[in-house]
């Protein structure tokens, strides 16, 4: 738990730095997401249901390019296909390179379509199951380690200060230790900026 406390501080401190300057904007988003595994470890899994939150800042290159960091609380994890969910619980920050441009000829002329891509690193902090299904060290017998790396990829769209986002996320990383696979999701996102 320290070390989630110590990624959303360093999160924070840096947004919180970085506001005053005239090309950031800041927001809160929401939505839902569908979680599972890929590689060996998905021969195993399905899609589970779950939701996520996030603290969203957007720098401005210009109008139509910035890069937009984020302080993620992502609920993952998958069913299994014997019965039963693994639900974890991770802290992560992606940052999304994002090409916004407009579309000739919408009646709202704020209106621009959004296609982002980036990296993500993660770190699961909870977990509603019991040993082995829950984080730790290969050496205390637990099944998965908490590190979590990935891209995203997504499209959307924005109008106004408002924004929806639908987005893929792969996981680069084996979150079980004997087993070959990474988190994988899919997401519907609503946000809104300052």
């Amino acid at each position: 738990m320290k070390k989630i406390y110590l990624m959303m501080a360093v999160a924070v401190l840096g947004a919180a730095s970085a506001s005053a300057q005239k090309k950031w904007t800041y927001g809160f988003g929401g939505g839902v997401n569908s979680s599972s595994y890929s590689g060996d470890l998905g021969d195993d899994y399905e899609f589970k249901p779950g939701f996520q939150l996030s603290w969203i800042h957007d720098y401005a290159f210009n109008e139509k390019f910035s890069i937009t960091p984020e302080m993620l609380l992502f609920d993952g994890g998958a069913k299994r296909k014997s019965g039963g969910d693994i639900s974890f619980h991770y802290a992560r920050i992606p940052i999304n390179a994002t090409y916004k441009f407009a579309i000739k000829g919408a009646r709202n002329p704020d209106y621009r379509v959004l296609v982002f891509a980036g990296p993500y690193i993660g770190y699961g902090g909870y977990s509603r199951q019991d040993k082995p299904y829950s984080f730790g060290s290969k050496a205390d017998g637990y099944m998965f380690t908490p590190w979590d790396f990935g891209l995203n990829i997504g499209v959307g769209n924005q109008i106004g200060k408002s924004f929806f986002k639908l987005q893929y996320s792969h996981g680069l990383t084996n979150v079980q230790y004997d087993k070959d696979g990474g988190n994988m999701s899919f997401g519907f996102i609503y946000g809104h900026f300052f």
